[in-house]
């Protein structure tokens, strides 16, 4: 047996009494569960493995003939339900999106601990409704591929090492930034322009310590742009369309 916290971010229905959920855990990544019997109500596991809950798992171990390690639970309890998720539409859509993204981005037995805080830290905010679920989500997309290995540049021009200017040019593909002075085509191969504030956005999102990284609002302008790069990094790293995300976009506008 062993155990660990783990945040339910998928659950599949066996049959009429069993599930399979889907977690994410430090020190295990994103791994699959059997719960036998996890469809009933009285089931003494069935509140702790509720989606988007966040529970101390007990679970048994078995290696199969083509050694593969597969997953039973024994035993749980509830840390945080984040219960409020599934009061409003808009961030039950926007968690369902957050959780697609890590089933899609995650394997087993890799140290996931950045991004089971980021996650958590996400649900967080959307239970408590601390920030607007557009700035969360394109937090969460930005910060998730930094964490996973798509994290640029953002220290300076690449070129003369300029620390900021009134615009910097950045290219998704590259992840080349230029200062306009060593921009010679700004309409040519640059997929964004950010100014100052905007660039300064980006940093703070990729490189500040969680305490603070979602300790900050921004404008609807600076929003739109926001979402548009967020957007696109992802696409451009993570070639699958999420349908999870369209529906969450029909929902919230």
């Amino acid at each position: 047996m062993i155990t660990f916290d783990a945040l339910i971010i998928r659950e599949k229905h066996i049959g009429e009494r069993n599930r399979i959920i889907t977690v994410l855990a430090k020190d295990h990544g994103v791994i699959d569960i059997f719960c036998r019997g996890g469809m009933k109500l009285t089931s003494k596991n069935f509140s702790a493995t509720q989606l988007f809950s966040y529970s101390t798992l007990c679970v048994e171990v078995k290696v199969n003939a083509k050694g593969e390690r597969l997953y039973y639970l024994n035993s749980s309890q509830t840390k945080n339900l984040f219960y409020n998720i599934r009061l409003d539409l808009i961030n039950a859509c926007l968690a369902s999106y957050i959780s697609e993204l890590l089933c899609y981005c995650g394997t087993a037995e890799k140290d996931f601990g950045e991004i089971l805080r980021l996650t958590l830290n996400t649900y967080y905010s959307l239970d408590t409704n601390r920030q607007p679920p557009e700035l969360l989500k394109s937090i969460f997309e930005i910060r998730l591929l930094c964490e996973i290995g798509f994290r640029p540049n953002l220290l300076g021009c690449n070129k003369c090492l300029k620390y900021e200017a009134d615009h910097m040019h950045f290219n998704i593909m590259t992840g080349k930034i230029l200062c306009d002075n060593c921009c010679e085509d700004s309409d040519n191969g640059f997929d964004f322009v950010f100014d100052k504030g905007m660039f300064y956005i980006l940093r703070y999102i990729m490189l500040t310590d969680y305490d603070r990284l979602f300790s900050f609002k921004v404008s609807d302008k600076a929003q739109k742009l926001l979402t548009a790069f967020s957007e696109s990094f992802v696409s451009y790293h993570i070639k699958p369309k999420f349908d999870t995300r369209d529906f969450y976009r029909q929902m919230a506008h």
